[in-house]
């Protein structure tokens, strides 16, 4: 873990402990070893949990924490990508190659809230090296989706990339579309989807994403990402349905979706839902000040609420 890393670390279980009790707080740092943050005699004042953690907690103890607390994983040894720096959400798709066009339109709506769905037929160039793609695909990817079409068991491939998820311990979406799971597969419960369409099966997947703690902060990239540059109302009440339930964006998404507010007249120019409903700026300078635990937001929040809700500013 680097000195970037640490600081996203301690920065997550600090939110985290800070809506405790205070009770709460020091069992979870004396069961843990990094010792009950004192009342002050001592110290002049007391420390903050901040400098609490950042002082006697090491990178093993705050990763146990945050495992306890259910936080998004801080195991940057089972991450394809950088704690502190977390790339949009990466999903690899294992269907047969006879839903190839199913499986691309479910892609395509989700790639329009900037979620990549790695479906081979369609993510990869003719004449590509495409055995060598999907390994690299399945080495990228934060978690998976089995499109169990009927004979899906039957195919070596779809077995061979389900086994390689589940190895890594991936969280792998289970969607019944003709056959139920099977083997290790069929561990845990799956959703029935047959003959249901392209948003559906889409939103389906959200909704399962939504549930991943592992996946929470490659889903917020994403969500933030979308939500800056989205093209209309629609696809802003999409974005922020999902988005207003994440526990812990980081700096660099709240600062995407406060320019949201500011400049993108796809959000700031409606309200939820439709004209009639709660207008975005102020839900999501409601939204951002209950994130922003350390104040950075304030004054740009103020100016938000202080705005016209037609104006760009």
């Amino acid at each position: 873990m680097n000195r970037s890393e640490r600081v996203h670390a301690v920065q997550m279980v600090r939110d985290a402990l800070a809506a405790l009790t205070k009770d709460d707080e020091n069992l979870i740092l004396r069961t843990f070893e990094i010792g009950s943050r004192p009342d002050g005699s001592g110290w002049g004042e007391t420390p903050t949990l901040s400098m609490w953690l950042s002082e006697y907690a090491n990178n093993e103890q705050l990763i146990e924490v945050a495992e306890h607390l259910r936080l998004p994983s801080l195991s940057v040894a089972t991450s394809p990508t950088v704690l502190g720096v977390p790339g949009p959400l990466q999903l690899f798709a294992s269907h047969l190659s006879s839903q190839r066009g199913f499986v691309g339109n479910v892609a395509t709506y989700l790639r329009g809230l900037n979620i990549e769905l790695f479906a081979a037929h369609d993510s990869i160039p003719m004449d590509a090296p495409w055995e060598a793609d999907i390994v690299d695909a399945l080495k990228g990817s934060h978690g998976g989706v089995a499109f169990i079409h009927a004979d899906f068991h039957d195919s070596y491939y779809c077995m061979q990339e389900i086994g390689w998820m589940l190895g890594r311990d991936l969280p792998v979406a289970r969607l019944l579309l003709g056959e139920s799971p099977k083997g290790l597969l069929g561990g845990l419960q799956g959703r029935s989807l047959v003959n249901r369409q392209t948003e559906e099966v889409a939103t389906a997947i959200l909704d399962w994403v939504a549930k991943q703690p592992t996946l929470e902060l490659h889903f917020a990239e994403s969500l933030s990402c979308a939500l800056e540059s989205s093209p209309n109302f629609n696809r802003t009440d999409r974005i922020w349905n999902y988005l207003k339930a994440i526990r812990f964006p980081t700096g660099v998404q709240l600062e995407r979706i406060v320019r949201a507010a500011e400049a993108n007249d796809q959000v700031f120019s409606t309200g939820v839902g439709g004209f009639g409903g709660p207008q975005y700026r102020t839900v999501i300078s409601q939204k951002v000040e209950e994130w922003d635990k350390s104040g950075e937001f304030s004054v740009r929040i103020a100016t938000i609420r202080s705005t016209k809700p037609n104006e760009k500013i």
